[in-house]
C-alpha cells in the first residue's frame, strides 16, 4: 500500500525534474546571447556595437535571475521530496545526504569565488595607485640574503603578503565546494537509480544514469519526468491505508 506522505515525496520530485526542464530551456537563450555578443563587436569597437550589447544586459539580468530562482527551488523539492519518501519508509536517504552536500558545496563555491574576485579588486586596485605614481607597500622574501619581491609573474605589481592566504583559502574553498556538490550530484544521481529500481520504472533509471553522459543528458530530465509520473500513477491507483 503507498500513503500520500509517499505519493507526495514523488511529486516533489517530479515538479523538481519539470524545473530542470525549464532551465535547460532558459539555458539556450543564454547560450546563444554569450556566442552572438562577441560577433556584433567590431574589429574597431563603435559605441553603436556596445550599444547594441548594452541592450541585450537587461534580458540576461533577468534570466540569469530566473535560473537561480528555479535552481533553488528544484534543490528545495529534491530535498523534499526525498525526505518525505524516508518518512514513508523508502530508502531515500542517499538522497536527502546528496542535496545536502549539493547546497553546501555550492555555498562553498559562492565564498570562494566571491573571495577570489574581491582580492583581484584589491589588486588592481594597488596596480591603479602604481600607474598613477603612488607606490604600493611591497613585501619580499629574504632567501640568501637574496630580496626577491611578490608579484603576480605576468605584471610588475606586487602583492601583499598578506593577499596570498586569502587568495590560497578561496582556492581551497572553490575546490572543496566543486568536489563535494559534484559528489552529492552524483548521490542524488544514485537515489533516482534506486527509486526506478524498487518501483520497476526503467524511464527513472535510465534517465538517472543518461544525467551523467555529455551530450544526451539532455534528455534525462524528460526520462526522469515522464518515468516519475508513471511511478506517481502507480501509487495513486494503489489503496491507501484505511481506505477501503
Amino acid at each position: 500500500m503507498s500513503s500520500q506522505l509517499e505519493i507526495k515525496g514523488i511529486s516533489d520530485l517530479k515538479t523538481a525534474s519539470l524545473i530542470s526542464i525549464v532551465s535547460a530551456v532558459l539555458s539556450i537563450p543564454l547560450y546563444l546571447i554569450t556566442r552572438i555578443a562577441p560577433l556584433l563587436v567590431p574589429t574597431i569597437p563603435s559605441p553603436m556595437s556596445f550599444r547594441t550589447i548594452a541592450a541585450q544586459l537587461p534580458l540576461v539580468v533577468l534570466l540569469l535571475a530566473i535560473s537561480l530562482a528555479l535552481g533553488l527551488a528544484y534543490i528545495v523539492l529534491l530535498r523534499r521530496g526525498f525526505s518525505s519518501l524516508v518518512r514513508a519508509g523508502r530508502n531515500a536517504g542517499v538522497g536527502v545526504t546528496g542535496t545536502s552536500l549539493y547546497v553546501v558545496g555550492l555555498v562553498l563555491v559562492f565564498l570562494g569565488v566571491g573571495l577570489i574576485i574581491l582580492l583581484l579588486f584589491v589588486v588592481l586596485g594597488a596596480s591603479g595607485r602604481m600607474t598613477t605614481g603612488i607606490t604600493a607597500p611591497q613585501t619580499s622574501i629574504l632567501t640568501s640574503g637574496t630580496t626577491i619581491p611578490i608579484g603576480l609573474p605576468s605584471s610588475n605589481v606586487p602583492v601583499r603578503a598578506q593577499l596570498l592566504g586569502p587568495i590560497l583559502g578561496g582556492v581551497v574553498l572553490l575546490v572543496v565546494g566543486a568536489l563535494l556538490s559534484f559528489v552529492g550530484e552524483v548521490l542524488v544521481l544514485v537515489a533516482f537509480f534506486n527509486l526506478g529500481s524498487y518501483y520497476s520504472e526503467g524511464l527513472v533509471k535510465v534517465g538517472a544514469i543518461l544525467t551523467i553522459i555529455p551530450f544526451v543528458n539532455v534528455v534525462a530530465p524528460f526520462l526522469l519526468y515522464f518515468g516519475l509520473g508513471n511511478v506517481q500513477d502507480k501509487l495513486r491507483a494503489t489503496p491507501q491505508p484505511g481506505g477501503p
